[in-house]
């Protein structure tokens, strides 16, 4: 068998083109079959044999080969072809090999050729289907974050309308306590005085509750406000402690300060200083043995 047998028969595209007017000196049936020819354009120039395909057919690779002297790889060249009646997208990948003549000048080029279409359509398809996976999975975190957004803004609503809700008898509850405590209703047992010592307290508490919640729904809506100024922090946590000392001493505690005689000023927001104070000394009230 000789060497035109088993180009003429081989499974992959062959083709020689030579000279700048890119002669078809060789096509094997599988080049012609690929591209819709016949024999007929062996020896034609490529813009003639194939006048549809000259602009799509990589002609000017067949320059750069020849001109380097070096091969090159087209991959997935894409091509529209008549199949069957119809216009259709189809992709091979070409490699150029440089010949050269007796005196070592590259006088033509071989060009070997695979179809890729099935594989390029199933690679698209499977790039495709994942999109579509991705984009419903997007579409579907969209949603949920939007209902949770939802949700947190029903809730942040709901914390702060109850805490409003909560605020103000629980407010009354504390002043008549204090009121009752100090004397205005006339003079308390020492039994009953305890009690109402215990209740004032306990509505205290709840007070701090509902003031926590009211910060928690504010900073999730991102409306807290700080009002920096300057402050005495020796100030602040001197008074911290001595609101807890009550809660303090029941539970068999003692709160002790050590402060410079000068003050520690500080530039901050005193009401927000101050809560951070209350919390830290609350805390270490709750947790340390009673």
């Amino acid at each position: 068998m000789n060497i035109e047998t088993l180009l003429a028969d081989a499974p992959i595209m062959v083709a020689v083109v030579a000279g700048p007017n890119h002669i078809l000196k060789v096509a094997n049936d599988s080049y012609l079959s690929a591209l819709g020819a016949s024999k007929n354009v062996i020896g034609q120039p490529i813009k003639e044999a194939f006048a549809d395909l000259y602009m799509q057919h990589s002609d000017h690779l067949f320059d750069k080969v020849r001109a380097s002297g070096k091969p090159y790889v087209d991959y997935e060249r894409h091509l529209r072809l008549h199949r069957d009646g119809k216009l259709v997208d189809v992709y091979f990948n070409f490699a150029f090999q440089p010949l050269q003549g007796a005196g070592g000048a590259v006088e033509q080029v071989c060009l070997y050729g695979m179809e890729v279409t099935s594989q390029v359509q199933v690679r698209r398809k499977y790039r495709q289907d994942k999109q579509r996976q991705l984009d419903a999975q997007t579409a579907q975190l969209r949603q949920q974050n939007d209902e949770l957004i939802e949700l947190n803004t029903s809730k942040d609503e709901f914390i702060a309308l109850a805490s409003h809700q909560l605020r103000t008898p629980a407010t009354g509850v504390k002043q008549y306590l204090g009121m009752v405590l100090e004397g205005y209703a006339g003079e308390i047992p020492q039994a009953q005085e305890e009690f109402l010592r215990q209740a004032y307290a306990s509505n205290e508490r709840q007070l701090n509750i509902i003031n926590d919640l009211l910060q928690v729904a504010q900073i999730d809506a991102g409306k807290v406000t700080v009002s920096p100024e300057e402050c005495d922090a020796n100030a602040l946590i001197a008074a911290v402690a001595a609101e807890q000392k009550g809660n303090i001493t029941r539970r068999g505690q003692a709160i002790v300060m050590t402060a410079p005689d000068r003050p520690a000023v500080v530039w901050a927001d005193p009401l927000r200083l101050r809560m951070v104070f209350d919390n830290l000394i609350d805390n270490a009230s709750k947790y340390s043995p009673e």
